[in-house]
């Protein structure tokens, strides 16, 4: 019989209680169905596990984010209301100012009213001194 003439499982090397033959290559028991299927699968639960810690890590960051934006919208309310307050007690000093301004001006006046009497009495005085 030929090589061409035999069937595919007589080309087959023989093969003893399912240890590979001398002639087939260490590697060759790797490709097999079952060992693939379990690395295969490995390697996806490995995956899995990893994106579900990075995606829990993830969540765990957004929270962190958002009690941060909690607090900074805190703050930033206590900070506009400090303002307000800041902003009320220039108001009522800058009218308290104005105030004292106005008073100090009408006093002023006042005091200018009286020494223009006073120079007026002496120039007229002098003026009638001297004719």
């Amino acid at each position: 019989m030929t090589k061409s003439d035999a069937t595919p499982e007589e080309d087959q090397p023989a093969t003893t209680g399912g240890v590979p033959s001398v002639e087939e290559p260490w590697w060759r028991q790797w490709l097999g169905p079952g060992v693939a299927a379990t690395i295969i699968s490995a390697l996806i639960i490995a995956l899995v596990t990893v994106g579900v810690a990075g995606f829990n890590s993830l969540k765990g960051d957004m929270r962190d984010l958002k009690s941060d934006m909690r607090d900074l919208k805190s703050d930033m309310r206590d900070m506009g209301a400090m303002l307000g307050q800041q902003i009320e007690m220039l108001k009522l000093d800058t009218m308290a100012s104005e105030t004292r301004l106005r008073q100090d001006i009408k006093e002023l006046r006042a005091g200018n009213r009286a020494l223009n009497d006073k120079l007026d009495r002496l120039l007229e005085s002098f003026l009638a001194a001297r004719t």
